[in-house]
């Protein structure tokens, strides 16, 4: 079997679709599947290889057409040529669409002359609840591709559900497969009662959907409780100078570290020595930082959201927030912070025990390559 990761972006902007791309093309190789990743650039770069050895090509963007703009339409075709060179060289069995943006154009135009291989297209998150709204211009093409793929996975239920509110021709062929995280994550052993250093931490894209904006507005409630304690944000992103700014006007700059992105040997050891974990989000698909988090043992926060709320419960292995509430966000922040350490143990290994049987790598992949066994047997007969 050969299969064909096509991520929305550029490869080296670590994120959670990013991460779940990469690692989805190294457990595919191990278990024998022939893979390979086509990102979408500036514009067309020549094959090179991941750390893992995995092929990568990137084809660039393209424009959405319009008749009134012959460089758009100029455009989109040069995308799908270079699309169908690549799957010339690389002649998949799968091409495998991750959150799904501009590719919804190039798959679905190079579909039409017909195609030997068979589509699925895994729906994140804001590629479903963001993206459409801010550019509406591309809602037409997800509705296309999603009609015309073979079959359309999401890593949560209820985004499935949406989807297919607002796609009502969204193919029958569809199933919720969730995030998974690899077994490296699950390998290492929690900090120890006396081991947890004084921070409380967030790791995630400096976006506004992500919420850091409001895990401050939280901070400046609870920092004058807890003066010890430091508030470290991991990552980057298009509001990082607004949230320094913000940090500065709500007089928090000093407890408030900005770390920027991270490699995932450093993420590990800031995921477990933490005092606590808190994902302030908006609107999420199923936050792989959360399951991160989780796996390490760190004892976690979040908002009352859905792919949230399909791995935190209130009270039973977490803590949860109102959406959007920087006052909610606190109070369940300090309730983390003052939990007893024997209901810590409790709440952390139900958490961790969650993610170990749900959302281990190996049986993420086995899902994947089950389905995609299932479309090429269809295709034989």
């Amino acid at each position: 079997m050969r299969v064909l990761l096509f991520y929305f972006a550029e490869l080296g902007h670590i994120g959670g679709v990013e991460m779940t791309v990469r690692q989805l093309a190294k457990s595919f190789s191990k278990c024998g599947a022939t893979t390979a990743i086509l990102e979408i650039a500036q514009g067309w770069k020549r094959r090179y290889e991941t750390e893992y050895g995995i092929p990568v090509w990137g084809i660039g963007a393209p424009s959405y057409p319009r008749w009134s703009r012959p460089r758009s339409l100029a455009s989109l075709g040069r995308a799908v040529w270079q699309f169908r060179r690549v799957v010339r060289e690389f002649n998949p069995d799968i091409v495998h669409v991750h959150y799904p943006l501009s590719q919804a154009l190039v798959v679905s135009t190079a579909r039409v002359a017909g195609a030997n291989w068979r589509t699925v297209v895994t729906l994140h998150g804001s590629d479903i609840r963001v993206s459409p709204l801010s550019a509406p211009e591309l809602q037409s093409w997800q509705a296309r591709l999603l009609r015309l793929a073979d079959s359309v996975t999401a890593v949560d239920g209820s985004l499935l559900r949406e989807a297919g509110e607002r796609y009502p021709n969204l193919t029958k062929n569809k199933m919720v497969i969730p995030n998974g995280i690899g077994q490296e994550w699950l390998e290492q052993l929690p900090a120890k009662d006396d081991e947890f250093r004084p921070y409380v931490l967030f790791v995630g894209r400096l976006h506004s959907v992500k919420g850091a904006d409001l895990l401050l507005h939280a901070w400046k409630e609870l920092s004058p409780r807890y003066p010890s304690l430091k508030l470290r944000l991991v990552g980057d992103g298009p509001e990082r100078s607004n949230l320094k700014e913000l940090a500065q006007q709500l007089s928090v700059a000093t407890t408030v570290e900005f770390l920027g992105e991270k490699p995932r040997s450093e993420l590990m050891c800031l995921y477990r020595d933490c005092k606590v974990f808190v994902i302030p989000s908006r609107s999420e698909g199923l936050p792989l930082t959360l399951l991160e988090a989780a796996a390490s043992g760190s004892l976690c926060v979040g908002t009352r959201i859905p792919g949230v709320q399909a791995i935190l419960k209130d009270e039973l292995n977490g803590f949860l927030a109102d959406a959007g509430s920087p006052s909610s966000l606190a109070r369940s922040i300090q309730r983390a912070l003052d939990v007893s350490q024997l209901d810590r143990q409790k709440l952390t290994a139900e958490l961790r025990h969650l993610v170990s049987q749900e959302y281990a790598e190996n049986r993420i992949t086995t899902r994947y390559l089950k389905l995609f066994e299932t479309l090429l047997q269809k295709t034989k007969h």
